[in-house]
């Protein structure tokens, strides 16, 4: 954008300092105070990698339907720690494997909706994933076992039922709820069924899993109250300290 300048003989001679065109000035300071504006992170940015704040309130939504008593700001955070901060990181390494990956997952999600059943997608999945037992999760060593993502969708389903794909830190899930054990819904005491379309490697998995636990923590303040502040306080850019 152009910006015209008024030139006299005053302002040649050094008489008086140009004045701006109040005709181009608005319209290029409102240009900038928007870009200002659109360029603010909504959400959490891990390092450079920005985790949307709306994938978190999904997955708090869900899982608070199995821990209505607990404050979101800790089921924010629980999710961060146990899965959703890596998988940031991982689906931004790898985006084009995980585009493919999602189209494969959605494929099989319209499968399903359309009617097929879960044991005919699986058997796909082990022939295309080269797989042979089923793919199954027995009641996990913790409560966040399974993973953020699939624990939050895990808390919502009844036996039989079915959610994805799901983006977690090992790729794109589509799980089935196999057993309960509890009468109350929640993401623990439960066996799933789970197909799993991997976005890397085992090894990525742990490196991003290394790159969640070290890199600076930033985005909008109504998400980083989530996090502790003793944590917060050590990995807070160096711009912001």
């Amino acid at each position: 954008m152009a910006v015209e300048l008024t030139v006299g003989i005053d302002i040649l001679l050094g008489r008086r300092n140009p004045i701006i065109s109040l005709v181009v000035l608005r319209p290029l300071l409102l240009s900038i105070f928007f870009l200002s504006a659109c360029g603010r992170p909504t959400g959490i940015l891990v390092g450079d990698v920005l985790l949307p704040g709306k994938e978190l309130d999904e997955a708090v939504t869900e899982l608070e339907e199995g821990f209505p008593s607990t404050g979101r700001e800790t089921l924010r955070w629980q999710l961060l720690r146990f899965g959703m901060g890596s998988a940031a990181l991982l689906h931004h390494r790898f985006h084009e494997k995980s585009l493919e990956q999602l189209k494969s997952a959605q494929a099989c999600a319209n499968r399903l909706k359309d009617g097929a059943s879960f044991d005919t997608e699986e058997i796909r999945w082990r022939k295309e994933a080269h797989m042979t037992p089923p793919h199954q999760s027995p009641q996990p060593p913790s409560p966040f076992g399974l993973g953020a993502r699939a624990s939050a969708a895990t808390a919502t389903l009844d036996e039989g039922e079915w959610a994805g794909p799901l983006k977690t830190s090992r790729g794109w899930e589509i799980i089935l709820l196999n057993k309960r054990f509890d009468s109350v819904k929640s993401r623990s005491h439960v066996i799933l069924r789970r197909l799993i379309y991997p976005v890397g490697t085992k090894e990525d998995w742990s490196a991003v899993q290394d790159d969640w636990n070290r890199l600076p923590l930033a985005g909008d303040e109504e998400y980083l109250k989530a996090i502790p502040s003793e944590i917060l306080r050590l990995r807070r850019p160096k711009s912001e300290e």
